[in-house]
């Protein structure tokens, strides 16, 4: 009877505890849910509410899955850029094989975010990757909208502006398909500046003046898109300088300040450019002694003010200071490329799926030799493209070196002679630098890749029918008494090639630099080609033909 008594209490003892386990899940998924509710509407009160919660009493994975899912949302809706993550990695650990695909995504889109706000964009760009690989079930086009708009941010930060411009175009499609007007213009203005990085001058213009016409820009945004497009109107070919000075000033009016140490730079640069060179240089120096003083942004737009006041000397030592202090950023940025950081992922994720599929299969042999030859052809394919990096650096190494012994040699002569002398070769120069080296955000010089493309897009500015080139032979003939002016007509039937390589000897460039201004593959290519048009002139009836072959006996 005593031992009955005794069994009746603990089975009653263990029912007891069952149901206070129960109450309490119950009650944690409830206030969790509650929580859930008003994440969108209040984001802020549900941020104090998951800070209320005392972690140790959450029972169970899902239980605590959950609130770590929340705690992530609601930091990220109100703007808390956390880089700990702790936060988000719990929910990862249980949706990631138990959540349904819209839970999967929150959870890595999070974790992400805190990768990305730790400045850990190889990582982040994985979970982003993991984040998007079914979104045929997802339903909300704004949560996609947000991820791909993450992805392209994480891309832009490492300076691969190609490929974050087609995930900002995907996050605006999917904002419009949602109806969120104000998002989709955040998204354009991202993708306006992302234009005027690439250099797609016409199309990033044509975009951001539609954009200051559209009225559902809001006035912050119109704001922030004045003083963006004043940048662009500075960093364009195809624009006038002081074009920009209204809209920087109306990007002041609207937003009662500049976005960024950059525009501020910019606006001084504009303020000298219409006489105000106090204010000007109040502005250099307030932000010179700023804790986030960026040594770039700063050299390069005092270059540009020098530049402008005429004072050459002072704007070449400030040109040569900006690129110095762009050549750390420049090496990193080109080591931690979120592009390859996705591509290892991808691979590495299709091996995995072609394993899982061959163990089905019972065929593990094959798996392996064909893994075996993926990593082989892995292996070379780096190891070229790194031999290529390594030419390509020599080249551009090589490059840099020339132009800038032009340009000592032309700074010389204008030291000895006057300013009037060697002025196209130096005007250019200085031009062709603040080329190679100016980006318009975030202070980051650019890859050799892009360097190249630069010199190859914008080297032969000066030999096309433009103000540029109009504005080189102009100097050319002041310098020379008048030697392309005569020498057109005394030899019209040239081609125009033939012209500017008789131009670029003129005014005294070497066989480097006139092979990167031609765009001839190599140096023996230029000596023909020059060779070729000496001869013509040697050749020719023209009587005062020695005047210009010594051009091409002297040239190195």
């Amino acid at each position: 009877m005593r031992f009955f008594r005794l069994l009746m209490q603990i089975i009653i003892l263990c029912f007891g505890l069952i149901f206070l386990i129960s109450c309490g899940r119950n009650f944690n998924r409830q206030h969790l849910a509650d929580i859930e509710s008003i994440l969108d509407s209040r984001p802020d009160s549900a941020l104090a509410l998951i800070r209320q919660i005392d972690t140790a009493s959450l029972r169970g994975k899902t239980a605590r899955a959950k609130f770590s899912l929340l705690h992530a949302a609601a930091l990220d809706k109100n703007y808390i850029d956390t880089a700990d993550t702790r936060i988000a990695q719990p929910a990862v650990d249980w949706y990631d094989r138990h959540g349904d695909p819209e839970e999967r995504l929150k959870a890595w889109m999070y974790l992400g975010t805190e990768q990305f706000n730790g400045e850990m964009y190889n990582a982040a760009i994985v979970s982003f990757s993991k984040a998007i690989e079914d979104t045929s079930e997802i339903k909300d086009k704004n949560l996609l909208g947000l991820l791909y708009s993450r992805i392209a941010e994480t891309y832009t930060r490492t300076r691969e502006d190609n490929i974050a411009e087609i995930f900002i175009d995907k996050s605006i499609n999917c904002f419009l398909e949602c109806d969120r007007r104000d998002q989709a213009n955040k998204e354009l203005i991202i993708k306006a500046k992302n234009l005027i990085t690439l250099q797609k001058w016409e199309r990033g213009d044509s975009l951001l003046i539609k954009l200051l016409k559209d009225s559902s820009i809001t006035s912050l945004q119109r704001g922030r898109l004045e003083g963006i497009y004043a940048i662009a109107v500075l960093s364009s070919p195809l624009k006038d300088d002081i074009l920009a000075y209204p809209h920087m000033l109306r990007a002041i009016s609207l937003n009662g300040r500049l976005e960024n140490e950059d525009q501020y730079y910019a606006y001084a640069y504009l303020l000298s450019l219409v006489g105000k060179q106090k204010e000007s240089d109040s502005i250099l120096n307030q932000y010179r002694n700023s804790e986030s003083h960026n040594q770039y942004s700063y050299y390069y737009w005092k270059h540009r003010i020098q530049k402008s006041r005429g004072d050459y000397e002072a704007a070449y030592r400030s040109l040569w200071l900006a690129k110095q202090a762009n050549d750390s950023i420049s090496m990193a940025s080109m080591a931690r490329s979120t592009a390859n950081a996705q591509r290892v992922y991808m691979e590495n994720k299709a091996i995995e799926n072609e394993l899982q599929n061959q163990k089905q299969q019972s065929l593990i042999l094959l798996t392996g030799l064909i893994s075996f030859a993926l990593i082989m052809l892995i292996s070379m394919i780096v190891l070229r493209e790194r031999r290529r990096h390594i030419e390509e650096q020599g080249r551009m190494s090589l490059a840099i070196d020339s132009l800038k012994e032009q340009l000592d040699e032309a700074k010389a002569d204008i030291i000895l002679n006057g300013k009037k002398k060697a002025k196209a070769r130096f005007a250019y120069l200085t031009d062709m630098f603040e080329e190679m080296y100016h980006i318009t955000e975030g202070g980051v010089e650019l890859s050799t890749e892009k360097l190249y493309e630069i010199i190859n897009k914008h080297i032969n500015i000066v030999g096309s029918d433009n103000v540029a080139w109009e504005r080189f032979k102009k100097a050319l003939d002041d310098e020379t008494g008048g030697i392309m002016s005569g020498f057109s007509r005394d030899f019209p039937n040239l081609t125009d090639q033939e012209k500017r390589l008789a131009g670029y000897v003129f005014a005294g460039f070497d066989n480097t630099t006139i092979m990167l201004l031609m765009g001839t593959s190599t140096l023996e290519h230029t000596r023909v080609k020059k060779n070729r048009l000496k001869k013509k002139i040697e050749e020719s009836a023209i009587s005062g033909k020695e005047a210009y072959l010594i051009y091409f006996n002297n040239i190195k």
